[in-house]
């Protein structure tokens, strides 16, 4: 039973071929060269197959009934694809450079002129500055005396009960001046 049903197969596919009309599809014939997927089947043309290539084309028939839109009588105006450069210019191009030219002339040259007048502006406050220096350490001079003298009696007050202690005597053995402690300064009230 076997054997009978195997030998009736290629029959079979070959009516069944026959039926959807794909050629070659039994027993190759003897002989004859099989070609490669890259060449096109005799008497096939696939741009009249539907999808997957049957003949069903579902999309037939959609633009029944509606107008194409066509270009305006005359056809549509040409693209300008050519570069029009320096055509247009009313200006000839030197004119231009020298322009510009002049103008960052003149820039560079304000930039200059305002230079020397913010050095001058700065050179005025630095004198300004120098002028008011002496008053200002002669004022200086004048607190720093009068917190001396109340540093000077606080000092005599706490240490009274110490034999040989010099009220204002200075911590440093040379005879040159240094200026107090930054904290020294502001024990003072």
């Amino acid at each position: 039973d076997r054997k009978t049903s195997t030998d009736r197969r290629p029959a079979m596919l070959s009516r069944l071929a026959r039926g959807l009309r794909v050629p070659n599809v039994g027993r190759p014939q003897a002989g004859a060269n099989r070609k490669m997927s890259g060449e096109p089947i005799k008497g096939h043309d696939p741009r009249k197959a539907g999808p997957a290539g049957t003949g069903y084309k579902p999309y037939e028939g959609v633009n029944k009934g509606f107008k194409q839109d066509m270009p305006p009588p005359g056809g549509f105006p040409t693209v300008r694809t050519k570069r029009y450069v320096g055509e247009t210019l009313s200006v000839h191009p030197l004119l231009i450079l020298g322009g510009v030219a002049a103008m960052m002339t003149y820039g560079l040259y304000a930039v200059g002129q305002t230079n020397i007048k913010r050095r001058g502006w700065k050179k005025e406050k630095l004198q300004c500055r120098y002028n008011i220096v002496p008053y200002m350490v002669a004022e200086e001079d004048v607190e720093y005396l009068k917190r001396q003298e109340i540093l000077d009696a606080r000092e005599a007050e706490i240490m009274k009960d110490v034999p040989g202690w010099v009220v204002n005597q200075s911590c440093y053995h040379s005879k040159r001046w240094t200026e107090p402690l930054y904290n020294d300064r502001r024990m003072a009230p």
